[in-house]
């Protein structure tokens, strides 16, 4: 139940393989090896809770381990929380487990290292809610399904449990299943197949197994992928109680604060902003990130950032210069300069915008350059990309991301620490 006080020790094994698809343009696809390991382990307590189904599903966590490697192509990389995002609220939705931090805001990439199929909390919504006997089978409610699977909209489903087999205090239920969907606006297909093991004696789930395999065609915002990941998931009573204490769940809303859903980005240029989880992060190189927004499954519009060439000190690039560089950067694409304006800060940034409309592949776009200038001369422009018939649903969220950029101290190296480490 939600009202269960005690705290549990869980332990997470991932393990995925499969392969990535990208596109190439002309319709065409490459195909990239993955391998990805995840090593999670945390302590949790359930949260009070004002709400039915999906909502029904809040707990506390914190994070004593948060490892993943990921290999694609043979490239690797590695992913970890920061010390003080260790402490996660996670709460369950219909489209999945949204997790963000009481300590602060997180990066894209924390929450998708700590999103894993079987999650402990989705996975309680697989017990029976009537008494059930050996070899009884039922099928879970529908939002049961989409929040276990984590994808946005369900079209299909299948999903049933049964009761195998109880031996001594132990049950064991199987599950499996298809279902059809989409997630991040891709259309995808999921089978699950697994078990969990229910402690009578205590009554609580102690153990879960899943094989999911999905097939995801290629997205706006992420790669198709043909992948299976193996899950191990395994839940003790715990005694260790701090930081999870009573005093420190009852102090935690049934609302997330506003203030922390956002997600944070730190460049490697030393300057910083907040995006909202609309956005994803579609590309990222040494010269440019590229962020796409999605609303209700569809690109809306895209984000490129980049560095520019750095000005003297309390000094900026012309006004009159970016123009000719939004001019350039369009070429014939470009209709006409619709506005050009110095916008106010609480600080000393400079801030410029320019809006341009024009054509692109027969569609008209709107299009909005920032040239954002620190004090110390240091300096980045955003380019905001918006089909003209979709302008109303953007709703101006790009002012959101450019009044929120910071621009950083560079980072200092540790005097044991060599820049290649």
């Amino acid at each position: 139940p939600a009202n269960d006080g005690r705290l549990f020790e869980v332990t997470v094994d991932v393990n995925v393989t499969g392969k990535l698809q990208t596109s190439t343009g002309d319709g065409k696809t490459a195909s990239h090896d993955l391998k990805a390991e995840a090593d999670l382990s945390y302590r949790e307590r359930r949260l009070s809770v004002f709400g039915r189904g999906a909502a029904a599903f809040r707990s506390l966590r914190y994070y004593d381990k948060s490892n993943a490697s990921i290999q694609v192509s043979g490239q690797s990389s590695y992913a970890r929380l920061r010390e003080n995002r260790k402490l996660v609220v996670a709460q369950g939705r219909r489209d999945g487990i949204e997790i963000y931090s009481p300590t602060g805001t997180m990066t894209y990439g924390e929450l998708d290292l700590l999103r894993c199929p079987a999650d402990s909390l989705s996975s309680l919504s697989l017990l029976p809610r009537l008494p059930v006997e050996v070899g009884d089978e039922w099928k879970p409610d529908s939002w049961a399904v989409q929040m276990i699977a984590g994808i946005d909209a369900v079209l299909d489903s299948d999903l049933k449990c049964r009761l195998a087999t109880v031996e001594g205090n132990v049950a064991r239920v199987d599950f499996e299943g298809k279902l059809k969907g989409a997630a991040d606006g891709a259309g995808t297909s999921i089978q699950i197949n697994g078990n969990y093991q229910f402690d009578l004696a205590n009554n609580y789930v102690s153990r879960v197994e899943l094989k999911q395999s999905e097939k995801r065609s290629v997205g706006t915002v992420s790669p198709g992928m043909e992948v299976t990941a193996n899950v191990i998931v395994q839940r003790a009573m715990t005694n260790r109680v701090e930081p999870l204490s009573k005093t420190v769940a009852d102090g935690i809303p049934l609302d997330p604060p506003a203030e922390l859903l956002p997600l944070v980005f730190d460049s490697p240029w030393n300057v910083r902003f907040y995006y909202d989880r609309d956005w994803h992060i579609f590309h990222q190189t040494g010269e440019v990130a590229v962020l796409r927004l999605l609303d209700n499954g569809s690109l809306i519009a895209q984000c490129n950032v980049s560095p520019v060439a750095a000005a003297e000190p309390g000094q900026h690039t012309s006004e009159e210069r970016f123009q000719a560089d939004v001019r350039a950067a369009l070429g014939d694409k470009l209709k006409s300069i619709e506005s050009a304006e110095i916008l106010r800060t609480d600080d000393d940034r400079f801030l410029y915008r320019v809006t341009a409309v024009g054509t692109s592949a027969e569609i008209d776009m709107h299009w909005f350059y920032y040239l954002c200038a620190g004090p110390t001369g240091k300096q980045i422009a955003f380019v905001f990309s918006v089909e003209s018939e979709l302008f109303d649903r953007f709703a101006g969220r790009d002012l959101s991301i450019v009044n929120s950029l910071q621009f950083l101290e560079p980072r200092r190296l540790s005097r044991n620490v060599s820049p290649e480490q």
